[in-house]
């Protein structure tokens, strides 16, 4: 993608091209089932 494509495209969707990519190239997807809280999610900053 060019550098202008990138940086019109939205945030989620970018990240669902990458995790696209790596299924592809061999990674395996993760398998969660647990739900995470607002606030767990903001301490992993």
């Amino acid at each position: 993608m060019s550098k202008q494509e990138i940086l019109n495209t939205r945030y989620g969707e970018m990240l669902d091209m990458i995790n696209c990519q790596a299924i592809y190239n061999g990674a395996e997807p993760k398998k969660s089932n647990k739900s995470m809280s607002f606030l767990e999610i903001m301490s992993l900053e």
